[in-house]
């Protein structure tokens, strides 16, 4: 009897510890499943605020704007402008209302939105020479040629900075600077996909450098030799140095260069600025790629079309010899047509001033990491630190 009852209180043991057990697994599997209830009430409930401070903050900015836009109209304009002025001048401020939309819309709604942690990107180290060399070398000129992590005058004491963008980048003999920049874009165009605003800096950085090399450094050789020659310059005018022509014709290649360039934009993606989750309900930006970089170049094609106009006088007229000749007259006024055409490229320079890009071409500039990695400027904070890691003082990380 005693075995008997010490047999039933086990087995009502055994019962009370499974009831037990079953309670507990369901009341923690009913928690869970409250506990996944109240997640997902709390991140829809946070996805709504989100949407609709973005919402408000989107309507407020555009209610702002129109009032800026007046405001900026009734400043500019005079009563007694002829009317044709006037148009232009309210043309002018409506064309840049959108791009000043969208700055401040983006700093109006920050506060709503969940930026990306980029930080991983932003300390990339260097990548290895072996096993895969190109891409080291890729790395390293993109990343001192366009580094994320420096200012201006921190590249120029950078000797790898003045080797890639002058001694290379600006060398204006033997069709060097041609060859170079095509590499640069190559070097570019391996990252998949590109991004939109290297694509559009390449093409404004090489029409900029044309106006340096081939109008300023050129004015000054021409000058310097027309000089020294006088009053027989049958040997020492401008366009006299061995293969002259052939460094012409590389020359005006940059001009298809360019073009190559832009042709690579539908594939390109914006990469620029911080990165956001995007938020419900809110329209991708179906903008033209490039913005208004195509104004520049269908007026660089008409400057083009008149130089190739002028050499194509050049070569018609009585004396002259064919596209591989040696005569002294023909090359001097070769030489004066690619120094008109970089003279003509003043306009890029513009471009290169500081607020253009977002202003004018409505987009946002990014650089590269030591990886080769397209990322964004770096801030404020972010340069100190890298400043102190290239002093040593701290690691990269």
């Amino acid at each position: 009897r005693v075995a008997g009852a010490k047999a039933a209180a086990a087995g009502a043991a055994g019962a009370v510890t499974q009831v037990k057990a079953s309670a507990e697994a369901k009341a923690t599997a009913a928690a869970d499943a409250a506990r996944d209830q109240v997640s997902k009430a709390a991140t829809e409930v946070e996805e709504t605020v989100r949407a609709k401070g973005v919402a408000v903050a989107a309507k407020g900015v555009d209610l702002a704007c129109g009032k800026i836009a007046a405001m900026a109209k009734a400043a500019v304009v005079d009563p007694d402008m002829p009317k044709p002025v006037v148009r232009v001048a309210e043309a002018v401020i409506d064309g840049f209302m959108p791009e000043v939309k969208d700055m401040i819309l983006e700093q109006a709604t920050a506060a709503f939105r969940k930026k990306v942690d980029d930080s991983a990107k932003m300390t990339a180290p260097d990548p290895p020479c072996c096993p895969n060399f190109p891409a080291k070398f890729r790395a390293h000129v993109l990343y001192h040629m366009f580094p994320h992590d420096k200012t201006i005058w921190a590249s120029i004491k950078d000797p790898w900075w003045w080797f890639y963008t002058q001694a290379l980048g600006a060398f204006p003999l033997w069709g060097v600077t041609t060859v170079w920049w095509l590499v640069v874009l190559l070097c570019k165009w391996s990252e998949s996909p590109v991004d939109e605003f290297q694509l559009v800096d390449f093409v404004v950085s090489f029409k900029a450098s044309q106006f340096t090399t081939a109008c300023i450094q050129a004015m000054v050789v021409g000058a310097s030799l027309y000089v020294s020659c006088i009053p027989d310059c049958s040997s020492g005018a401008p366009g006299s140095e061995p293969k002259f022509r052939e460094t012409v014709w590389l020359f005006f290649a940059r001009f298809f260069l360019c073009w190559v360039a832009l042709a690579l934009l539908p594939w390109s993606a914006v990469k620029g600025g911080y990165h956001y989750e995007p938020v419900r309900g809110e329209l991708a930006s179906v903008t033209r790629k490039g913005g208004r970089v195509w104004y520049w170049m269908y007026y660089d094609l008409a400057i083009f079309a008149g130089c190739m106009a002028l050499i194509y006088f050049i070569f018609t007229q009585d004396g002259a010899d064919g596209l591989g000749g040696t005569n002294w007259v023909v090359n001097a006024q070769l030489f004066h047509v690619k120094v008109v055409y970089g003279m003509l490229s003043f306009p890029w320079v513009i471009l290169k001033l500081p607020m253009m890009y977002s202003l004018i071409l409505s987009l946002k500039p990014t650089k590269y990491n030591r990886r080769g990695e397209t990322v964004r400027s770096a801030t404020g904070k972010e340069m100190a630190a890298a400043r102190e890691a290239r002093k040593g003082k701290v690691s990269p990380e």
